[in-house]
């Protein structure tokens, strides 16, 4: 059983730039969405090592962090 280094690095990183952003502008926003997500992305890299052919929950967490960046960050230049 193979264990999901990148999935696992990836979560710590999505984690940690949620802290961060909290701990530097004492964003309160940055820090539920980095914990949340965070959080998700380490299950995602759970269930894909424990079984390699489950793809669902790394999949839906990388279509709900796309659309909520859209959400979040609305295009704001008038183009």
């Amino acid at each position: 059983m193979a264990v999901d280094w990148i999935g696992f690095g990836y979560a710590a990183l999505v984690t940690s730039g949620g802290l961060i952003g909290y701990a530097k502008a004492g964003s309160v926003p940055s820090l539920a969405a980095g914990l949340l997500f965070g959080s998700l992305a380490g299950l995602g890299a759970y269930q894909l090592s424990q079984n390699p052919s489950n793809v669902w929950i790394s999949l839906s967490k990388s279509l709900s962090i796309l659309f909520t960046k859209e959400n979040i960050y609305p295009k704001t230049s008038g183009c």
